[in-house]
């Protein structure tokens, strides 16, 4: 319930135009160590391996706080519907003036009919489809937490997509103009 009610009144405030962004240059590669290290003890206790591929230094111009957030929302997902035995990995890379992080996961993935819609707010895949095999239905979720990533981005002035197979996981990917 804390969750629910944190994440509505950050969409609040991030549509009422009271999300004030502090902009500075910083390292993405950084801020994704700092997602990673903060999720780690989650993803053990979930069973999911949760590790940083490649992480070059990437200067972008953002909010410290809300790209932590973003990056920490798509890991969390990632850990939350892959389950017991599956893996997150978190990389970004360099592709003409942007910065690429992706989030990958090993779980489920999206089945296509639900890919245009993931970053609405409240909406959520089906909830009765196990996550994997013998396993209960998908975990339970405010279906806010991909809108509140998309804000972010797009606060930013960058993309963001995602990649998926019904039972070869999902990537999300997040393009930022580099500083």
């Amino acid at each position: 319930m804390a969750r629910l009610v944190n994440d509505l009144m950050t969409l609040a405030r991030m549509d009422s135009g009271q999300a004030i962004l502090h902009f500075e240059d910083l390292d993405l590669g950084e801020v994704a160590l700092e997602a990673i290290g903060r999720l780690s003890t989650l993803a053990k206790n979930q069973g999911v391996e949760l590790y940083a591929g490649e992480l070059p230094e990437l200067t972008v111009r953002g909010d410290a706080q809300y790209l932590l957030l973003m990056i920490s929302n798509l890991i969390e997902n990632g850990i939350k519907y892959s389950g017991k035995g599956q893996s997150v990995r978190v990389e970004a890379s360099a592709a003409e003036y942007n910065g690429i992080l992706r989030v990958s996961d090993t779980g489920p993935g999206i089945p296509p009919e639900h890919l245009p819609a993931v970053f609405d707010r409240f909406y959520r895949v089906d909830t009765a489809r196990p996550q994997n095999e013998g396993e209960a239905a998908s975990p339970s979720g405010s279906g806010l937490g991909l809108s509140i990533v998309a804000w972010i981005v797009h606060a930013h002035h960058g993309t963001i997509r995602v990649d998926s197979q019904v039972d070869q996981g999902a990537t999300f990917i997040v393009t930022l103009p580099l500083s």
